[in-house]
């Protein structure tokens, strides 16, 4: 029996970096598991350098992140506990995505800081949106990827493999 949960996409936009030093616009997207309506939120792109996983996280793991955290401001790196994968920019790019949803905001008196809004603005929103189904355009690239991958590694079947150091042509006396 398999424990992969579906989840199928509702939601996709794009948003900034949090900080105004980091270039390009990152890709997310909301999902719903359809088995139990429970709703989740990814990373699915970054348009410049910075790696980040594709994993869905489940809004309720950051909502409980952010209530259980109170009213004390705090940095990105609280949202480490919700990533499976340990990318190093993980939990930045989620602090830029609720940022951009108005789940969290700058601390007005530590500009380096968040402080937890509400998420019921963006749950009022993704709960209308639960019956929309688009394309899921990251399983496309990860597979898109692995098949150059795959193309790129196969060697011609006609092509012997030499083994061994070149041998050298000796002259003829």
């Amino acid at each position: 029996m398999s424990t992969t949960k579906t989840i199928r996409i509702i939601y996709r936009a794009e948003c900034p970096k949090l900080t105004p030093r980091g270039q390009g616009i990152l890709s997310y997207e909301f999902g719903v598991n359809d088995a139990g309506g429970e709703l989740f939120i990814r990373i699915a792109a970054n348009s410049q350098g910075g790696t980040c996983s594709f994993e869905w996280i489940a809004l309720k793991i950051i909502e409980d992140l952010l209530q259980n955290n109170g009213k004390e401001s705090f940095s990105a790196v609280i949202f480490r506990k919700a990533f499976i994968s340990r990318s190093a920019n993980n939990h930045g790019y989620l602090a830029a995505i609720l940022k951009a949803t108005k789940v969290i905001g700058a601390d007005p008196q530590q500009p380096t800081k968040l402080t937890y809004l509400s998420f019921d603005s963006m749950k009022d929103q993704l709960n209308h949106l639960k019956t929309e189904d688009l394309p899921d355009l990251v399983a496309a690239h990860v597979k898109e990827r692995e098949a150059r991958k795959r193309q790129n590694s196969v060697e011609p079947a006609d092509i012997p493999k030499k083994k061994g150091r070149p041998k050298k042509e000796v002259p003829a006396p």
